[in-house]
């Protein structure tokens, strides 16, 4: 399983230029298992807009009607991460800190996350709209 684990890690340093920033931010350089996790949580939300990552992840004040998550296989990513960062009785502040320096190491690199780079074929930044075709 470590071999695995490793193998993500390193894969993840590849595809996402602030991988490795975010792992020393985090403080897991030697834990494969945090590692894994953050690769995975990275792979989910669109990183634009904070409300919607912490949406994505189910980071809402509690209510009775409220008994999901947008993506449980993303929060179990996240919890996951938190449970070797912090270790174990997380709380959802946890969890939101976490997910918030994840976000903030983001938006402060130069290339951000590919998901939130999107220009159109002029090059100026928003919605691609492409020419209806008839």
């Amino acid at each position: 399983m470590d071999e695995m684990e490793e193998e993500i890690a390193e894969e993840a340093g590849r595809r996402y230029p602030a991988y490795n920033k975010i792992v020393d931010v985090l403080g897991i350089n030697r834990n494969a298992k945090a590692m894994e996790a953050l690769a995975e949580v990275l792979t989910f939300p669109e990183w634009c807009s904070w409300s919607r990552t912490r949406n994505y992840f189910g980071l809402w004040p509690r209510d009775s009607k409220t008994h999901y998550q947008k993506s449980k296989t993303a929060r179990q990513a996240l919890e996951r991460l938190t449970i070797t960062i912090k270790g174990y009785r997380v709380k959802g502040r946890d969890l939101e800190k976490v997910l918030k320096t994840i976000w903030i190491t983001l938006k402060t690199q130069k290339t951000g996350h590919p998901a939130c780079r999107r220009t159109n074929p002029e090059g100026r930044s928003g919605p691609i709209i492409s020419p209806a075709t008839s």
